[in-house]
């Protein structure tokens, strides 16, 4: 399909390459919304030789029930097609077959298989082959089957240094840790999951925490790692910023923690950390708790679109992604050379300008904002505001539903 601009110079493709429909007109009593699942075996045995079935709406249409059960889509960076896209896989159906648990060695073949993709195959084989095997692991491995064969893997810690979470994050702003036990927290250190099966990403995650009887799960993200798909049903946590500017520690009695005189007795995720270092952490930090997971979340495919990487135009994003039960899909910062520290080096003598009030280089960073919306490194030159259009300098058209121009604020 390379060349093609537009729907007319679409050649004909084989018969053999064609292997999905599409649903081109669906309604739906409101009183028996939930029940148009249903619909999608018969479509499926209606057309045994298609493997996808595929739906477009308006980004403005909120999802119903029926779209709960397929996959979006992500858009690539020129299209401008006013709709967004569905797509499920017949074998998503067998989702009411899917079952969780702890990994046993007979699993060990079909993770091994699931794997096969992976980059850094080697090194999650051994960690899930080491928790699966080794009963005195600090970690748990758990596998997601179907009809005995596995779709996900997972890894787990058996405890986490609450206390550095405490001392470095803002999850008490998130979190009533008075109503979670103390051993009621886990860290998610490997996930993957066949992406057919995306979609029960949520019924997984409450079933990992089930099984391993905690009530929080945390997921920490470095510099190097590979985003996970679960990564949608997680909510980010601010770092606490540390309030000085020397590369020493202040000369102060400190309070030592309970659990931080245990750390030698019991071997925790993270045990080497020291809650007290006054050091921002160096990674970032993502979150959920059974009570999130019992709540759905709202997708909103609505095109928002913010010009300026000012502090104003930051902070906003960053609202509207640690709203815990609303999923934007669709967000788009415009601004000259991308996010500061895309321009701006971690030369801390340069730091010390007036560049920012709000944001620091490593607190921009930690944000992850090139992962969660889409960065255009460009300037806008007008606006069309009755096609809802932004034109950029060099001529590229970017529609919206929502603009928010945050320049220099």
């Amino acid at each position: 399909m390379k060349g093609v601009r537009d729907l007319e110079s679409i050649p004909e493709p084989p018969e053999k390459a064609k292997n999905a429909f599409a649903i081109t007109l669906f309604c739906m009593e409101a009183a028996f919304d939930s029940r148009s699942k249903d619909f999608l075996k018969h479509a499926f045995d209606r057309y045994p030789d298609r493997d996808y079935l595929i739906v477009t709406q308006p980004h403005t249409v909120s999802e119903n029930s029926l779209l709960q059960k397929f996959t979006l889509v992500g858009k690539k960076p020129e299209n401008t097609f006013t709709h967004v896209l569905y797509i499920i896989h017949r074998d998503s159906l067998y989702e009411e077959d899917l079952v969780v648990h702890r990994a046993s060695p007979h699993d060990i073949e079909g993770i091994k298989d699931l794997l096969e993709t992976m980059e850094d195959k080697k090194g999650a084989f051994d960690s899930l082959y080491e928790a699966t095997v080794n009963p005195d692991s600090p970690n748990l491995s758990f596998v997601c089957k179907i009809h005995d064969d596995v779709i996900g893997a997972f890894l787990l810690a058996k405890d986490v240094n609450l206390d550095y979470y405490k001392s470095h994050f803002h999850i008490q702003d998130s979190i009533l840790l008075g109503e979670h036990e103390r051993k009621g927290h886990t860290r998610l250190l490997f996930s993957i999951i066949n992406p057919i099966f995306e979609r029960c990403t949520r019924f997984i995650l409450k079933e990992l925490m089930r099984l391993s009887a905690n009530t929080c799960l945390y997921f920490e993200i470095h510099d190097k790692t590979v985003i996970p798909t679960i990564f949608h049903e997680l909510v980010h946590v601010r770092s606490r910023r540390f309030p000085h500017f020397l590369d020493r520690k202040w000369d102060h009695e400190r309070y030592v923690a309970e659990s931080a005189q245990q750390a030698d007795q019991i071997p925790v995720d993270g045990h080497d950390r020291d809650p007290q270092d006054e050091v921002e952490s160096p990674f970032a930090l993502c979150f959920t708790t059974k009570r999130l997971l019992s709540e759905p979340k709202i997708i909103k495919n609505s095109r928002i679109v913010v010009v300026g990487a000012s502090d104003t135009g930051i902070s906003f994003i960053e609202a509207l992604l640690s709203i815990s039960y609303l999923q934007f899909t669709n967000i788009v910062l415009i601004a000259p050379g991308g996010l500061p520290h895309h321009h701006c080096g971690d030369n801390k003598a340069m730091n010390l300008k007036a560049a920012s009030t709000s944001y620091t280089q490593q607190e921009l960073k930690r944000l992850m904002l090139e992962t969660r919306v889409r960065v255009i490194n460009a300037r806008m030159v007008d606006i069309d505001r009755s096609d809802k259009n932004i034109i950029l300098h060099d001529e590229t058209i970017i529609p919206y539903d929502t603009l928010v121009l945050a320049m220099g604020l």
